[in-house]
Protein backbone atom coordinates (compact mmCIF):
# COMPACT_ATOMS: atom_id res chain seq x y z
CA UNK A 1 0.00 0.00 0.00
CA UNK A 2 1.15 3.66 -1.05
CA UNK A 3 0.96 4.96 2.68
CA UNK A 4 2.55 6.42 5.86
CA UNK A 5 0.77 5.34 8.57
CA UNK A 6 -2.03 4.10 7.08
CA UNK A 7 -1.91 7.10 4.69
CA UNK A 8 -2.57 7.02 0.89
CA UNK A 9 -1.19 9.55 -1.12
CA UNK A 10 -3.56 11.53 -2.94
CA UNK A 11 -2.53 14.14 -6.29
CA UNK A 12 -4.95 16.17 -8.10
CA UNK A 13 -5.45 18.59 -10.49
CA UNK A 14 -7.14 21.34 -9.52
CA UNK A 15 -8.47 24.80 -11.27
CA UNK A 16 -10.52 28.06 -10.52
CA UNK A 17 -12.94 29.77 -12.83
CA UNK A 18 -11.78 33.34 -14.11
CA UNK A 19 -15.62 35.63 -17.04
CA UNK A 20 -19.90 35.60 -25.22
CA UNK A 21 -23.00 32.96 -25.39
CA UNK A 22 -26.04 33.69 -23.41
CA UNK A 23 -27.64 30.99 -22.46
CA UNK A 24 -31.57 32.74 -22.62
CA UNK A 25 -30.28 34.44 -25.69
CA UNK A 26 -28.65 32.48 -27.90
CA UNK A 27 -29.92 28.73 -27.30
CA UNK A 28 -33.01 29.25 -29.50
CA UNK A 29 -34.59 27.52 -32.67
CA UNK A 30 -32.76 29.54 -34.84
CA UNK A 31 -29.78 28.19 -33.68
CA UNK A 32 -30.76 24.78 -33.39
CA UNK A 33 -31.13 25.50 -37.07
CA UNK A 34 -28.11 26.50 -37.73
CA UNK A 35 -25.97 23.68 -36.17
CA UNK A 36 -28.43 20.92 -37.83
CA UNK A 37 -28.14 22.38 -41.19
CA UNK A 38 -24.78 23.48 -41.56
CA UNK A 39 -22.77 22.59 -37.86
CA UNK A 40 -22.94 26.22 -37.28
CA UNK A 41 -23.92 28.75 -34.31
CA UNK A 42 -23.52 28.69 -30.58
CA UNK A 43 -24.48 25.29 -30.21
CA UNK A 44 -21.15 23.96 -32.53
CA UNK A 45 -18.82 24.90 -29.52
CA UNK A 46 -17.11 21.45 -27.85
CA UNK A 47 -18.66 21.42 -24.72
CA UNK A 48 -18.44 24.81 -24.33
CA UNK A 49 -14.88 25.28 -24.20
CA UNK A 50 -13.78 27.49 -27.41
CA UNK A 51 -9.83 27.29 -26.60
CA UNK A 52 -7.34 25.58 -24.96
CA UNK A 53 -3.78 26.48 -24.35
CA UNK A 54 -0.99 25.84 -21.61
CA UNK A 55 2.07 28.06 -20.25
CA UNK A 56 4.99 27.45 -18.27
CA UNK A 57 5.29 29.74 -14.96
CA UNK A 58 8.51 31.30 -13.98
CA UNK A 59 8.65 28.25 -11.03
CA UNK A 60 8.69 25.48 -13.60
CA UNK A 61 12.01 23.57 -13.74
CA UNK A 62 11.29 22.54 -17.11
CA UNK A 63 10.46 25.00 -19.86
CA UNK A 64 9.16 22.25 -22.40
CA UNK A 65 6.97 21.24 -19.56
CA UNK A 66 3.80 23.76 -19.34
CA UNK A 67 3.01 23.88 -15.44
CA UNK A 68 -0.66 25.96 -16.35
CA UNK A 69 -3.44 24.89 -18.53
CA UNK A 70 -6.45 26.96 -19.58
CA UNK A 71 -9.55 26.54 -20.86
CA UNK A 72 -11.97 29.39 -22.26
CA UNK A 73 -15.36 29.16 -22.76
CA UNK A 74 -17.38 31.56 -24.30
CA UNK A 75 -20.69 31.30 -22.56
CA UNK A 76 -22.32 34.55 -21.21
CA UNK A 77 -23.92 35.59 -17.98
CA UNK A 78 -27.39 34.22 -18.12
CA UNK A 79 -30.15 34.17 -15.22
CA UNK A 80 -29.09 30.37 -13.97
CA UNK A 81 -25.98 30.57 -14.70
CA UNK A 82 -25.25 31.35 -10.93
CA UNK A 83 -27.54 28.81 -9.65
CA UNK A 84 -26.31 26.03 -12.13
CA UNK A 85 -22.08 26.65 -11.14
CA UNK A 86 -22.98 26.52 -7.26
CA UNK A 87 -25.10 23.62 -7.22
CA UNK A 88 -23.12 21.57 -9.65
CA UNK A 89 -19.47 22.51 -7.84
CA UNK A 90 -21.23 22.50 -4.45
CA UNK A 91 -20.52 26.27 -3.07
CA UNK A 92 -22.04 28.22 -1.07
CA UNK A 93 -25.58 29.45 -1.67
CA UNK A 94 -25.33 33.39 -2.25
CA UNK A 95 -21.69 33.57 -3.41
CA UNK A 96 -21.83 33.50 -6.88
CA UNK A 97 -25.32 34.81 -7.26
CA UNK A 98 -23.65 38.40 -5.47
CA UNK A 99 -20.76 37.93 -7.99
CA UNK A 100 -22.57 37.04 -11.14
CA UNK A 101 -25.46 39.46 -10.43
CA UNK A 102 -24.72 42.99 -11.59
CA UNK A 103 -23.35 40.81 -15.04
CA UNK A 104 -26.91 39.19 -15.98
CA UNK A 105 -27.34 39.47 -19.84
CA UNK A 106 -23.21 40.43 -20.66
CA UNK A 107 -21.40 38.69 -22.87
CA UNK A 108 -18.32 37.17 -21.41
CA UNK A 109 -15.60 34.44 -21.16
CA UNK A 110 -14.83 32.08 -19.00
CA UNK A 111 -11.33 30.93 -18.20
CA UNK A 112 -10.64 27.41 -15.89
CA UNK A 113 -6.71 28.24 -14.93
CA UNK A 114 -5.52 24.37 -13.99
CA UNK A 115 -2.32 23.80 -12.23
CA UNK A 116 -0.70 21.15 -14.13
CA UNK A 117 2.46 20.18 -11.89
CA UNK A 118 1.16 20.60 -8.16
CA UNK A 119 3.21 20.13 -5.77
CA UNK A 120 1.05 19.56 -2.85
CA UNK A 121 -0.20 16.34 -2.31
CA UNK A 122 -3.22 14.62 -0.33
CA UNK A 123 -4.01 12.51 1.77
CA UNK A 124 -6.99 9.04 1.46
CA UNK A 125 -7.46 7.32 4.74
CA UNK A 126 -9.52 4.82 5.87
CA UNK A 127 -12.14 5.72 8.07
CA UNK A 128 -13.17 2.33 9.53
CA UNK A 129 -12.53 -1.05 8.46
CA UNK A 130 -16.24 -0.89 7.06
CA UNK A 131 -16.33 -1.35 2.86
CA UNK A 132 -19.05 0.43 3.05
CA UNK A 133 -18.19 3.42 4.85
CA UNK A 134 -16.62 6.35 3.04
CA UNK A 135 -13.09 7.00 2.97
CA UNK A 136 -11.46 10.27 4.64
CA UNK A 137 -9.73 12.31 1.78
CA UNK A 138 -8.08 15.88 2.24
CA UNK A 139 -6.90 17.09 -0.94
CA UNK A 140 -4.34 19.79 0.87
CA UNK A 141 -4.83 22.24 -1.76
CA UNK A 142 -1.70 24.91 -1.55
CA UNK A 143 0.25 22.54 1.33
CA UNK A 144 3.04 23.84 -1.11
CA UNK A 145 3.15 27.23 -0.76
CA UNK A 146 4.86 27.09 -4.51
CA UNK A 147 1.34 26.12 -6.37
CA UNK A 148 -0.02 29.38 -4.70
CA UNK A 149 2.37 31.39 -6.04
CA UNK A 150 2.09 29.62 -9.47
CA UNK A 151 -1.65 29.85 -9.67
CA UNK A 152 -1.27 33.64 -8.55
CA UNK A 153 0.90 33.96 -11.68
CA UNK A 154 -1.25 32.12 -13.87
CA UNK A 155 -4.06 33.93 -13.38
CA UNK A 156 -2.20 37.45 -13.44
CA UNK A 157 -1.50 36.03 -17.19
CA UNK A 158 -4.54 35.67 -18.37
CA UNK A 159 -5.89 38.66 -16.91
CA UNK A 160 -3.24 40.19 -18.76
CA UNK A 161 -4.04 38.63 -21.99
CA UNK A 162 -7.92 40.22 -22.17
CA UNK A 163 -6.69 43.44 -20.51
CA UNK A 164 -4.23 44.58 -22.66
CA UNK A 165 -3.62 42.53 -26.23
CA UNK A 166 -4.92 44.66 -28.53
CA UNK A 167 -7.98 42.22 -29.73
CA UNK A 168 -9.25 42.07 -26.42
CA UNK A 169 -8.51 45.33 -25.63
CA UNK A 170 -10.82 45.90 -29.17
CA UNK A 171 -13.53 44.53 -27.26
CA UNK A 172 -13.18 46.30 -23.76
CA UNK A 173 -12.79 43.04 -22.06
CA UNK A 174 -11.73 43.50 -18.64
CA UNK A 175 -12.02 41.41 -15.42
CA UNK A 176 -15.29 41.98 -13.89
CA UNK A 177 -14.94 45.19 -11.69
CA UNK A 178 -17.01 44.04 -8.77
CA UNK A 179 -14.71 42.01 -6.11
CA UNK A 180 -15.20 38.52 -5.22
CA UNK A 181 -17.67 38.28 -2.06
CA UNK A 182 -15.36 38.04 0.83
CA UNK A 183 -12.16 39.54 -1.02
CA UNK A 184 -13.99 42.72 -0.85
CA UNK A 185 -11.30 44.36 2.20
CA UNK A 186 -8.55 43.64 0.18
CA UNK A 187 -6.63 46.25 -2.81
CA UNK A 188 -8.55 44.97 -6.02
CA UNK A 189 -6.43 43.25 -8.66
CA UNK A 190 -3.65 43.55 -6.13
CA UNK A 191 -1.80 40.14 -4.70
CA UNK A 192 -3.66 39.79 -1.77
CA UNK A 193 -6.93 39.81 -3.92
CA UNK A 194 -5.93 37.52 -6.45
CA UNK A 195 -4.65 35.37 -3.36
CA UNK A 196 -7.91 35.47 -1.63
CA UNK A 197 -9.91 34.67 -5.05
CA UNK A 198 -8.01 31.90 -5.64
CA UNK A 199 -8.74 29.96 -2.36
CA UNK A 200 -12.68 31.33 -2.56
CA UNK A 201 -12.65 29.92 -6.43
CA UNK A 202 -10.40 26.88 -6.28
CA UNK A 203 -12.10 23.35 -6.60
CA UNK A 204 -11.30 19.70 -8.51
CA UNK A 205 -10.61 18.85 -11.68
CA UNK A 206 -11.63 15.78 -11.14
CA UNK A 207 -8.30 13.84 -12.16
CA UNK A 208 -7.15 12.18 -8.87
CA UNK A 209 -4.40 9.68 -9.02
CA UNK A 210 -1.50 8.30 -7.22
CA UNK A 211 -3.04 6.42 -4.54
CA UNK A 212 -2.22 3.08 -6.48
CA UNK A 213 1.62 4.29 -7.15
CA UNK A 214 3.45 1.49 -9.57
CA UNK A 215 6.71 0.63 -8.20
CA UNK A 216 9.59 -1.94 -7.40
CA UNK A 217 8.37 -5.10 -6.05
CA UNK A 218 10.58 -5.43 -3.17
CA UNK A 219 12.63 -2.16 -1.93
CA UNK A 220 9.88 0.64 -2.64
CA UNK A 221 7.76 1.10 0.55
CA UNK A 222 5.50 3.19 -2.03
CA UNK A 223 4.42 1.09 -4.53
CA UNK A 224 1.14 -0.32 -4.70
CA UNK A 225 1.34 -2.60 -7.76
CA UNK A 226 4.13 -3.91 -9.80
CA UNK A 227 4.72 -3.26 -13.86
CA UNK A 228 2.36 -5.01 -14.79
CA UNK A 229 -0.08 -3.81 -12.35
CA UNK A 230 -0.11 -6.44 -10.49
CA UNK A 231 -1.16 -5.87 -6.90
CA UNK A 232 1.69 -6.48 -4.38
CA UNK A 233 1.29 -9.29 -2.16
CA UNK A 234 -1.41 -10.32 -3.97
CA UNK A 235 -2.29 -13.12 -6.62
CA UNK A 236 -5.24 -12.51 -9.45
CA UNK A 237 -5.61 -8.49 -8.54
CA UNK A 238 -4.22 -5.66 -11.07
CA UNK A 239 -5.44 -1.63 -11.19
CA UNK A 240 -6.00 -0.73 -14.27
CA UNK A 241 -6.47 3.64 -13.51
CA UNK A 242 -4.62 6.65 -13.05
CA UNK A 243 -4.06 5.92 -9.66
CA UNK A 244 -0.57 3.66 -10.50
CA UNK A 245 0.36 7.02 -11.99
CA UNK A 246 3.61 7.89 -9.78
CA UNK A 247 3.84 11.63 -11.40
CA UNK A 248 0.35 13.10 -12.50
CA UNK A 249 0.76 14.38 -15.87
CA UNK A 250 0.28 18.00 -16.49
CA UNK A 251 -3.16 17.62 -18.65
CA UNK A 252 -6.13 15.85 -19.19
CA UNK A 253 -5.92 12.44 -17.32
CA UNK A 254 -8.20 11.18 -19.82
CA UNK A 255 -5.25 9.58 -22.39
CA UNK A 256 -3.36 8.53 -20.08
CA UNK A 257 -6.44 6.43 -17.90
CA UNK A 258 -7.06 5.14 -21.85
CA UNK A 259 -3.32 4.03 -22.13
CA UNK A 260 -2.81 2.57 -19.05
CA UNK A 261 -7.07 0.20 -19.39
CA UNK A 262 -5.25 -0.87 -23.19
CA UNK A 263 -2.31 -2.06 -21.57
CA UNK A 264 -3.71 -3.67 -18.82
CA UNK A 265 -6.09 -5.54 -21.33
CA UNK A 266 -2.63 -6.53 -23.28
CA UNK A 267 -1.24 -7.83 -20.33
CA UNK A 268 -4.34 -9.86 -19.05
CA UNK A 269 -4.60 -11.53 -22.55
CA UNK A 270 -1.33 -12.46 -22.77
CA UNK A 271 -0.82 -13.76 -19.02
CA UNK A 272 -4.11 -16.23 -20.50
CA UNK A 273 -2.68 -17.30 -23.59
CA UNK A 274 0.84 -18.12 -22.15
CA UNK A 275 -1.11 -20.42 -19.74
CA UNK A 276 -3.01 -21.54 -22.57
CA UNK A 277 0.34 -22.45 -24.59
CA UNK A 278 1.66 -23.90 -21.23
CA UNK A 279 -1.12 -26.12 -20.75
CA UNK A 280 -0.85 -27.59 -24.54
CA UNK A 281 2.48 -28.24 -24.05
CA UNK A 282 1.79 -30.21 -20.97
CA UNK A 283 -0.32 -32.37 -22.16
CA UNK A 284 1.40 -33.02 -25.02
CA UNK A 285 4.57 -34.19 -22.77
CA UNK A 286 2.10 -36.52 -20.93
CA UNK A 287 2.39 -40.25 -21.64
CA UNK A 288 -1.10 -40.51 -20.20
CA UNK A 289 -2.64 -38.61 -22.80
CA UNK A 290 0.03 -39.07 -25.88
CA UNK A 291 -1.39 -42.95 -25.84
CA UNK A 292 -4.86 -41.68 -25.75
CA UNK A 293 -4.30 -39.88 -29.14
CA UNK A 294 -2.35 -42.32 -30.74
Amino acid sequence: MNNLDGIIILRNHIQISVSRLLIDRDLNLNALNAYMRNGEGPMSSLAGVSAVGFITSALSKDPKWPDIGYFMSDSGVHKSLADDFTRILGLKQGVLQKYYGPHVGSDANFVLVMLGKPKSFGELKLASRSPWEKPLIDPKYYDHPDDMKTMMHAVKFIVNLYEQTETYRKLGAKLASNPFPGCENVEFKSDAYFECYIRHLTMTIYHPSGTCAMGRRWNDTGAVVDSQLRVLKTRGLRVADTSVLRVITNANLNPPAILVGEKAAFMVRRHWALQFVENISTARESPNLSNVHN
